[in-house]
Protein backbone atom coordinates (compact mmCIF):
# COMPACT_ATOMS: atom_id res chain seq x y z
CA UNK A 1 0.00 0.00 0.00
CA UNK A 2 1.26 3.51 -0.76
CA UNK A 3 0.00 6.34 1.57
CA UNK A 4 0.28 9.85 -0.22
CA UNK A 5 0.58 12.41 3.04
CA UNK A 6 -0.48 16.26 2.04
CA UNK A 7 3.35 17.26 1.86
CA UNK A 8 3.39 15.33 -1.21
CA UNK A 9 5.84 12.76 0.05
CA UNK A 10 4.91 9.06 0.05
CA UNK A 11 5.22 5.88 2.82
CA UNK A 12 5.01 2.32 0.98
CA UNK A 13 3.52 0.23 3.70
CA UNK A 14 3.41 -3.77 2.83
CA UNK A 15 0.56 -5.46 3.44
CA UNK A 16 -0.50 -9.06 3.85
CA UNK A 17 -4.17 -10.65 3.62
CA UNK A 18 -6.12 -13.56 3.17
CA UNK A 19 -8.83 -12.32 1.04
CA UNK A 20 -8.96 -13.09 -3.24
CA UNK A 21 -9.32 -10.96 -6.07
CA UNK A 22 -13.33 -10.95 -5.45
CA UNK A 23 -13.32 -10.58 -2.09
CA UNK A 24 -11.19 -7.43 -2.56
CA UNK A 25 -13.46 -6.34 -5.54
CA UNK A 26 -16.76 -6.95 -3.06
CA UNK A 27 -14.76 -4.74 -0.27
CA UNK A 28 -14.21 -2.02 -2.80
CA UNK A 29 -17.94 -1.64 -3.84
CA UNK A 30 -18.69 -1.68 0.12
CA UNK A 31 -20.21 -5.28 -0.26
CA UNK A 32 -21.19 -8.01 -2.66
CA UNK A 33 -24.90 -6.91 -2.98
CA UNK A 34 -23.63 -3.35 -4.66
CA UNK A 35 -20.66 -4.80 -7.20
CA UNK A 36 -23.53 -7.32 -8.08
CA UNK A 37 -25.35 -4.18 -9.10
CA UNK A 38 -23.00 -2.17 -10.49
CA UNK A 39 -22.16 -5.10 -12.68
CA UNK A 40 -26.05 -5.29 -13.70
CA UNK A 41 -26.17 -1.41 -14.34
CA UNK A 42 -23.00 -1.87 -16.53
CA UNK A 43 -24.55 -5.10 -18.82
CA UNK A 44 -28.05 -2.64 -18.51
CA UNK A 45 -26.32 -0.03 -20.06
CA UNK A 46 -23.97 -2.39 -22.77
CA UNK A 47 -26.94 -4.36 -23.97
CA UNK A 48 -28.65 -0.40 -24.72
CA UNK A 49 -26.03 0.95 -26.25
CA UNK A 50 -25.67 -1.99 -28.67
CA UNK A 51 -29.24 -1.38 -29.63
Amino acid sequence: MVLKHEDGTKEEIPLAHLFNEGQIEWFKAGSALNLMASKFKQQKQQEANQQ
